[in-house]
């Protein structure tokens, strides 16, 4: 239990060196083009709001294009081959695997939602300063699994105490 608590403060840096990501170990999802071979598709915030009028890089095979989403943040891209697709958004990328229609494996998806990675700031008063702090295995826990551990702490304390007032009576 210890190991849970103490590790993650001492494996973690306050400025990680970023790792590369493995593009092997990337899932894609199967997206299925529409039956006039359009890829269809809407860009939202992360609260799920439409982002209007953003430009769009994709890649797909050689050919790459630019295009804009529309008033309610969605487009379509016409030319458009199977294979793997990129989408790139300011400085974020997306993927997905794009099948012809009719050729796309069970539970494809007809259509795809982009999510920006905007920050999002939750609360009434926002530091726009960044908090280095790290962020390890504690953090990761829900309150309820924090509770747990919490009343786990309690309980192994009072067994241990419990343990040493039995010897000492022993002892004695």
């Amino acid at each position: 239990m210890l190991s849970m608590i103490f590790s993650s403060t001492i494996s973690c840096a306050v400025d990680p060196t970023p790792i590369p990501a493995n593009p092997d170990q990337v899932t894609l999802s199967n997206v299925e083009l529409s039956s006039s071979g359009a890829l269809l598709g809407q860009y939202l915030s992360t609260s799920g709001q439409p982002i209007a009028n953003a430009t769009i890089l994709v890649q797909s095979g050689k050919t790459a294009q630019s295009i804009q989403t529309n008033s309610e943040g969605r487009f379509e891209i016409s030319r458009i081959e199977s294979g793997q697709c990129t989408f790139q958004i300011d400085e974020s990328m997306y993927a997905c695997r794009v099948w012809a229609n009719g050729t796309a494996p069970p539970k494809s998806l007809d259509s795809i939602a982009i999510v920006s990675e905007e920050d999002s700031v939750l609360g009434n008063h926002w530091n726009q300063r960044p908090v280095h702090f790290p962020r390890g295995r504690l953090s990761a826990l829900s309150s309820g699994q924090k509770a747990v551990l919490g009343i786990c702490a309690i309980a192994g304390t009072g067994i241990a105490i419990a343990v040493s007032q039995n010897n000492k009576d022993n002892a004695s």
